[in-house]
Formats: structure tokens, C-alpha cells, sequence
């Protein structure tokens, strides 16, 4: 649907895809969207046009607090983000600032001795090899 996060993103790579020239991208997101139009279609109809069977609405119930929690949590944290991502960015890059930080220091390292492994940041002995 056209004011969901789904569809810009799918748009956006709709759009490559024909700048691209890529036919084949464009078939395939075209029959991704029809496919979910068709899965999503009985439940949209379902929900507003079939009307209540008899007694259908007597179960209903809150759901319980340990659902309710996590749910309000996320949505909470979800609207601070949006107003306040500078926390986030912050956080971000800083992790960056620190992965290049490590890329540097292996780098002044210089390559491993042949008696070692080197393993993402670190370097094992052969001999802990398993």
C-alpha cells in the first residue's frame, strides 16, 4: 500500500531497477507485489466487509499485562527515536570511530607470526587451534 515503509522501499528498488536495466528485477518485484496483494486481499476483506458472525465479539479480551508491556516498550522507544535519533547516531559513530580504530591498530601489527591464527581481531597460538 502507498503510505507504507513497504512500498517506498519496494519503489526505490523498482526505480534501480529500471535505471538499471535489469528486466528481470522488475518481473520479479512485480509479481512479489501481486502476490502479496493477493495473499493480504481476504484478510483486508474479511476484516471490514464480512459482517460478525453471531456472537463473535463475546470472547474478545484484553490481552494480558506481559503482552501489553514489551508491545508499549517498543512502541515508546520506537516515537523517542523518531523524535531524538541524535542518541542513536551518536552511538553509531562512535562504533565506527572504534572499528577503524581497531582496523589501524592491526595494521600497524603487521602480518601474524607463523606460529599464530588470526581470527577477526584476534590472534590465537596454532597450538589453541581445535
Amino acid at each position: 500500500m502507498p503510505p507504507l515503509g513497504g512500498f517506498i522501499s519496494k519503489w526505490n528498488l523498482l526505480i534501480g531497477a529500471v535505471e538499471g536495466d535489469q528486466l528481470v528485477l522488475i518481473v520479479v518485484l512485480l509479481i512479489s507485489s501481486l502476490l502479496n496483494a493477493a495473499y493480504f486481499f481476504p484478510i483486508v476483506y474479511r476484516g471490514f466487509f464480512v459482517p460478525a458472525a453471531d456472537g463473535g465479539g463475546d470472547g474478545i479480551k484484553e490481552a494480558p499485562l506481559f503482552c501489553l508491556i514489551p508491545l508499549s516498550v517498543t512502541a515508546l522507544v520506537s516515537l523517542a527515536l523518531f523524535f531524538y535519533p541524535e542518541t542513536l547516531l551518536k552511538l553509531a559513530r562512535k562504533l565506527i570511530e572504534v572499528e577503524s580504530l581497531l582496523d589501524a591498530h592491526i595494521k600497524l601489527l603487521g602480518e601474524p607470526a607463523e606460529d599464530t591464527v588470526q581470527t577477526g581481531y584476534i590472534q590465537l597460538p596454532a597450538s589453541e587451534q581445535r
